[in-house]
């Protein structure tokens, strides 16, 4: 789950949680976001992407999940303030409402943080076919990337 606060930060905590056995969600990662107004947020589905705007701008920025670095932003998309922002299903896609217009961006930073976690995963991975479908996944990720001109 994530949530903004009026402190200017985004968290991300572990819903996944069993309350019978009385279990309570936990803290995974906090960040600035640097905003000072009411804010809109999405988590991608997989978790790796945050999105977080202002609703007195037109402005949205990408951050990793992962990592909490600030990944990407896009300045002034709409003459209107952000009112609504949602990701795809797949996570491929970030739909940000504002007046009267839906826009749809590709989430660029989200095949990063694929990228991230993938990597990370082959460096634990226990055998050789492990690593060898990983860095499979990993150079598809990249090819992905490489058709938005950016370059991994």
């Amino acid at each position: 789950m994530l949530t903004v606060s009026k402190d200017g930060t985004w968290k991300l905590w572990d819903t996944n949680i069993e309350y019978t056995k009385g279990q309570e969600p936990y803290l995974l990662k906090t960040q600035n976001h640097g905003i000072s107004s009411k804010c809109v947020c999405a988590l991608s589905p997989d978790g790796r992407t945050v999105a977080i705007a202002s609703v007195t701008a037109s402005d949205v920025s990408f951050y990793s999940a992962i990592t909490g670095d600030l990944q990407a932003e896009l300045k002034e998309i709409h003459p209107d303030p952000i009112r609504c922002m949602l990701f795809s299903p797949d996570g491929q896609y970030l739909f940000v409402a504002s007046g009267r217009h839906i826009r749809v961006f590709h989430n660029v930073p989200g095949f990063e943080n694929i990228i991230l976690g993938l990597e990370e995963a082959k460096r634990n991975a226990k055998n050789m076919s492990m690593r060898d479908r990983l860095q499979t996944q990993i150079e598809e990720a990249k090819a992905v990337l490489n058709t938005f001109g950016k370059n991994s």
